[in-house]
């Protein structure tokens, strides 16, 4: 994901929230409040609780706070802080909705799409994280191969789905990194021809005698001097 773009601040602001937060706000306010409703041994969790406010406080943050100030890079603390969000969610629930662990998508792909290459390791990081969390409330290590199947199932496709999402955010900001290098050269070539006309004409208006031709595109260039006699004597500049 592209964080700067143009616009005014708020603008971006709002577009990066929409682009990069948006979606993990719904899809957790949808998980929740679906859970609420038909799974009563829930309510009242607190890893769900704290799991939702994170999450929910995150968002805010990032909608709100000036991030511009601290630059983009200040951007992965709101990602790492849906990390943890996600993987108090992921405790209380998936128990009773196993898909729950799909929240776990959406902060990983904006660390691995929205930043620069070693943020991988981040998400690499967190991704781990949310699936060993449960063992770390526990304070134990899985006991049985099909839990630790269970363990590293999801930090093994996730973390294939981040590093893909970051090569192709390599491509498209090298790419975007050439547009920008050919726009610089071709404004500066732009400049030096301006330059090198205003220089040409002043040339042409110093000199005491009539100058007028025609360059190879076929515009005609002449000095007031041309143009004073062409009028005097009735003779048509525009004229090859």
């Amino acid at each position: 994901m592209v964080v700067f773009e143009r616009g005014t601040i708020r603008q971006r602001r709002f577009l990066v929230f929409v682009r990069a937060q948006l979606p993990l706000l719904v899809g957790t306010t949808f998980v929740i409040g679906s859970a609420l409703v038909v799974v009563p041994e829930v309510r009242g969790d607190v890893f769900l609780l704290v799991g939702g406010l994170v999450i929910v406080a995150s968002c805010v943050i990032g909608l709100l706070v000036p991030w511009h100030r601290i630059t983009a890079p200040g951007l992965v603390v709101l990602a790492i802080a849906d990390v943890i969000g996600v993987a108090f969610v992921r405790e209380a629930l998936f128990p009773y909705v196993p898909s729950v662990e799909i929240l776990a998508i959406f902060p990983v792909l904006w660390l691995a799409y929205g930043f620069m290459k070693w943020v991988v390791v981040a998400a690499v990081a967190g991704t781990i994280f949310i699936a060993a969390f449960p063992y770390l409330v526990a304070w134990t290590v899985p006991q049985s191969g099909l839990e630790w199947l269970n363990l590293l199932t999801l930090p093994v496709l996730v973390i294939g789905i981040a590093i893909l999402a970051n090569l192709a955010a390599e491509e498209l900001r090298t790419r975007r990194a050439r547009l920008v290098h050919a726009f610089e050269v071709q404004q500066e070539a732009l400049e030096e021809a301006q330059d090198s006309a205003m220089i040409s004409r002043g040339i042409l208006d110093t000199v005491n005698a009539g100058v007028a031709f025609f360059a190879v595109d076929g515009e005609l260039v002449a000095n007031d001097r041309a143009v004073e006699i062409a009028a005097a004597i009735g003779f048509d500049l525009d004229q090859p």
